[in-house]
């Protein structure tokens, strides 16, 4: 963990990694991630999605489309 607080803010990476629990698994390419629909599991009106990492930099956006 002291690794990661000296390296500089703008060096650490943002990245978010569907787990595969309601819809496909694997990373998803950013820095303006778009996360659609169709990688979730609609129950009712109810949109779900499972991650396995979600870190997004000041810098970066994730966007949920549905």
């Amino acid at each position: 963990m002291a690794l990661l607080a000296a390296l500089p803010f703008s060096q650490l990476s943002a990245e978010i990694t569907l787990d595969g629990t309601m819809g496909p698994a694997g990373p998803l390419a950013g820095p303006d991630f778009t996360i659609a629909d169709t990688l979730g599991t609609t129950q009712g009106a109810n949109l779900f999605h499972s991650f396995s990492l979600f870190n997004v930099n000041s810098t970066e956006s994730a966007t949920s489309l549905g």
